[in-house]
């Protein structure tokens, strides 16, 4: 159960389609859960599967997922304390890469734009921080709801943002938390006329 709509999405599913071409003996079914609705607790129990590999971020999945009575790997690691196993990312180490990157392609001004309480995101800001201050550089921060959609933040989050960006030293180089944060970057560059990547780089 992993969500095909993302890059890290589709990259863990071509992971799991390499393993399947190792191990002949291994099959594996690719659903998308409507986690409103059991239905498809029937018919993945009818699959009998070793373990359901899943990215967990809300409740009603963790329920649905119990009531499989069935081994689950979680992938996200976004809810806490669940009990599933989880394979996660070294969220530290992402955010000091991307310091490094925006560092090595030039930039002096830096600026990470992550939401407040995801442990994930406080990880890579905080990676992403110290990357820099280890360099001698500041970091401008900038915090913004989840937004899955470019330009459809609330009015005061959008001229919140905008100010931020326009009051900015440019050149300036910007680390997203995510890719859909960064990708909202984008949308706010783009309605105040700021160059990408000559005046603000974003990296998501």
């Amino acid at each position: 159960m992993v969500e095909v709509e993302s890059a890290p999405g589709r990259s863990v599913l071509r992971g799991i389609g390499r393993y399947l071409r190792e191990d002949r003996e291994c099959r594996a079914a690719h659903i998308r859960p409507d986690t409103k609705g059991r239905g498809w607790v029937t018919e993945v129990k009818s699959m009998q599967p070793g373990t359901i590999v899943a990215r967990i971020g809300d409740h009603a999945l963790v329920e649905a997922l119990r009531a499989a009575e069935l081994p689950v790997v979680d992938i996200g690691g976004e809810l806490p304390r669940l009990g599933f196993p989880v394979v996660g990312l070294d969220n530290p180490a992402i955010g000091r890469i991307m310091a490094e990157h925006l560092i090595e392609r030039g930039f002096r001004r830096l600026a990470f734009v992550g939401m407040r309480g995801p442990k994930w995101a406080e990880d890579r800001r905080s990676g992403f921080i110290a990357a820099a201050s280890a360099r001698g550089l500041d970091v401008a921060e900038q915090d913004s709801p989840y937004d899955p959609l470019p330009l459809q933040l609330d009015a005061p989050v959008r001229i919140r943002l905008q100010k931020w960006l326009r009051d900015l030293p440019k050149p300036v180089g910007i680390a997203a938390c995510n890719d859909h944060t960064g990708r909202s970057m984008l949308g706010q560059c783009r309605e105040l006329d700021l160059a990408v990547p000559e005046d603000v780089a974003v990296l998501g």
